[in-house]
């Protein structure tokens, strides 16, 4: 069986977005990002504004 090689950009492209993660955090709202920081158990997470919930939540990972 030989591999299929990409022919041109498009196809690298729709390569690699099939290759990212299907939930990125930046998707999320705030307050689902709050519920993942409340079961991570991350420190002053109520105060924290959605991009340092996403921070927080990148580094505990």
């Amino acid at each position: 069986m030989i591999a299929k090689v990409p022919q041109g950009r498009k196809e690298l492209t729709d390569i690699a977005s099939r290759l990212r993660p299907t939930n990125p955090l930046e998707d999320l709202t705030r307050e689902e990002l709050y519920e993942r920081a409340q079961a991570a158990d991350i420190p002053g997470r109520s105060e924290m504004s959605k991009q340092q919930l996403v921070d927080a939540l990148r580094v505990k990972s």
